[in-house]
């Protein structure tokens, strides 16, 4: 894989996770009432360091930015193996179809 491709890649994966950021901030801030910016920094993709210091800097709750980081990232560990697990069975059912249709 190239080095651009790479970096259309993950620019191309940082706008959707950005874009669902917003409209899961846009969600929660309607129905809880919450300031969307502050939703929004809770759930955006990056460090827990650098979300919580940029919510000092804007006044907003630090403690609430680090607290969803903190969640977000247990999830994704608890969650990304099992999406491999699975996505690994799928491949190996998909290969074993392939080779019997083959033979």
């Amino acid at each position: 894989m190239t080095v651009a491709l790479r970096r259309v890649r993950m620019t191309g994966s940082t706008l959707v996770t950005l874009t669902l950021a917003g409209l899961f901030s846009s969600v929660v801030s309607a129905i809880t009432g919450t300031s969307w910016p502050l939703l929004l920094l809770a759930y955006s993709p990056g460090g827990i360091t650098e979300m919580t210091l940029l919510a000092l800097a804007l006044g907003y709750d630090a403690a609430f930015v680090a607290t969803h980081h903190v969640i977000r990232i247990s999830c994704l560990v608890l969650v990304i193996p099992l999406l491999y697990k699975f996505s690994k069975s799928e491949d190996t059912k998909k290969k074993s179809e392939d080779e019997l249709k083959t033979k």
